[in-house]
């Protein structure tokens, strides 16, 4: 698993950061449900937290403590393994970012965080490169107070059948997740 914690000070100027009374900061995490085995056995439904818990089942941890007054979060990108075949596309759901979501006509698709394609359009798809292409972010406005953990659900969908099933292979997450904090004055 690896952390960057970063501080983006061009972010003042960006469309949702323009106010100079806020103190910005921006935490990029990378998920790679391939290394702790141990800790994650459902890897299409399973938890990272950000803090230690007692109970560890089904979990991973990032240990950056709990994330206050989150504004915007993105996938920066994300990768599955070759073994995954027949799958035109597979659909990220992160119960904590429900504010945001996608409407579709798909149930299963309906309330979830991203859709993650393949750059192949033919009808047995692979992943095997990493996408490194960052989504639009999703706003929360008011900002997500805080933010411990993030229960991810990875389906796909197999056009070979037209079934939504729980997507159990290795993958990598890779997301950024702005947060604010009002500037302190000095007297």
């Amino acid at each position: 698993m690896s952390f960057l914690n970063l501080n983006n000070m061009d972010l003042k100027n960006t469309d949702f950061t323009d106010d100079i009374s806020y103190d910005y900061e921006t935490y990029r995490i990378l998920i790679d449900s391939s290394l702790d085995t141990n800790s994650v056995t459902d890897k299409g439904n399973y938890t990272v937290t950000f803090t230690p818990l007692t109970n560890t089942s089904n979990q991973l941890l990032i240990n950056i403590g709990t994330l206050k007054n989150v504004i915007a979060v993105r996938l920066l990108g994300y990768s599955f393994p070759n073994s995954v075949t027949g799958t035109l596309y597979n659909i990220l759901s992160i119960d904590e970012l429900k504010d945001n979501r996608i409407y579709s006509n798909v149930n299963d698709v309906d309330g979830s965080f991203e859709i993650l394609f393949s750059d192949n359009s033919n009808t047995s798809v692979t992943y095997s490169n990493p996408k490194t292409v960052p989504t639009e972010y999703h706003y929360y406005n008011p900002p997500i107070s805080k933010l411990s953990k993030l229960t991810i659900k990875i389906d796909s969908y197999k056009e070979s059948d037209g079934n939504i099933t729980s997507n159990t292979s290795d993958h990598v997450l890779y997301l950024e997740i702005q947060t604010r904090q009002p500037i302190k004055k000095l007297l």
